[in-house]
């Protein structure tokens, strides 16, 4: 893990309740039997692609907890690839048979992963309706950091408890819930004007 997030300053960190931990789906039932699956990829396609183009800055991991094994982690990074959900579904498939060339699998819950990922100097940045408006937070940009972003049902309150003191800032994007591939989208464009505003 430490090998695969060394070259990228920015990390999304997808929580979802109810992704499939087994390759029980297939890229045409991400939304049924894939436990939401299309979430993952959807998500996935917004924290690696600027139209279309692979972000060399930038990593993708999604803890799944769906049955029937959970949990399980899983890395993505960005590749010249078909960029549709169910091109991604199919690299999720590989991925959890453990033979992707984009993606890799781990044994390793979302309290453990954090860990690993504070540990290697990532500012573990969570997005929550309560936490701080994005556009206060001083040092977002210029540092690594990793963004952890539930899905459509949100962070399970035992999360919540234990990353309450892994997590450096909660941040919000407002009051209003957005899909989790909104969010990510809208960090990543926020990251990106720091970028051009210090790179003129």
């Amino acid at each position: 893990m430490e090998l695969l997030l060394s070259e990228y300053n920015r990390v999304f960190i997808l929580y979802s309740n109810t992704a499939a931990t087994a390759p029980t789906f297939t890229e045409e039932t991400l939304t049924t039997e894939g436990g939401r699956m299309d979430v993952v990829a959807r998500s996935a396609i917004y924290a690696l692609w600027d139209l279309g183009v692979p972000r060399r800055d930038a990593a993708f991991i999604a803890v799944l907890n769906g049955p029937p094994d959970p949990p399980a982690t899983l890395f993505l990074r960005p590749a010249n690839v078909e960029l549709s959900e169910k091109a991604l579904g199919s690299e999720i498939l590989s991925a959890l048979k453990g033979f992707s060339s984009i993606a890799q699998t781990y044994r390793l819950d979302a309290a453990k992963l954090l860990v690993k990922v504070k540990e290697m100097g990532f500012k573990l940045a969570l997005l929550i309706e309560n936490g701080e408006d994005i556009s206060r937070i001083p040092d977002l940009c210029g540092r690594k950091t990793a963004f952890v972003v539930g899905d459509h049902l949100g962070f399970p309150d035992h999360f919540l408890r234990s990353s309450e003191k892994l997590v450096d800032v909660k941040i919000s994007l407002g009051k209003t819930p957005y899909l989790a591939s909104h969010c990510i989208a809208y960090v990543n464009d926020v990251l990106d004007g720091c970028t051009k505003s210090s790179n003129p």
